[in-house]
């Protein structure tokens, strides 16, 4: 694939990208460097944008199902954000860890427009109707 040989230069100017970071992280996900732990290094941004195609990229990524994945989520649930938090629950969704699900009830009642997400997640999850 011609693009593999360009990410490694990517990665080095992604972040003065602001026009192109999301088809910056597309390119990089079509290929071998599609890896959660390439996109956590970007977690630092403070655009909020660019944060939420980080965290969908790492929730997208296959190894994805990693305990230091969701340790690397897990914060955005303190986020005043509503966007963040909705992206940290997207990203850990199908992923069973047992700290997780008190994360979405706590962010359920903190923004309760959250009601579809929150069902969505217990049924993807953990197979459970709530």
């Amino acid at each position: 694939m011609w693009i593999l040989r360009f990410i490694p230069e990517l990665l080095k100017i992604i972040h003065v990208l602001p026009d192109l970071f999301s088809n910056a992280v597309w390119a990089i996900q079509e290929t071998s460097f599609n890896q959660y732990d390439i996109f956590a290094q970007f977690l630092n941004f403070t655009e909020k944008n660019k944060l939420i195609t980080v965290m969908w990229a790492m929730g997208s990524a296959p190894d994805k199902n990693d305990e230091r994945f969701v340790e690397h989520i897990l914060p955005f649930f303190e986020s005043e954000d509503m966007d963040l938090v909705r992206q940290a629950i997207l990203s850990l969704m199908e992923i069973q860890n047992e700290r997780i699900p008190p994360l979405v009830d706590k962010a359920f009642e903190r923004f309760p427009n959250f009601e579809t997400l929150r069902k969505n997640y217990y049924r993807r999850t953990w197979d459970k109707i709530i």
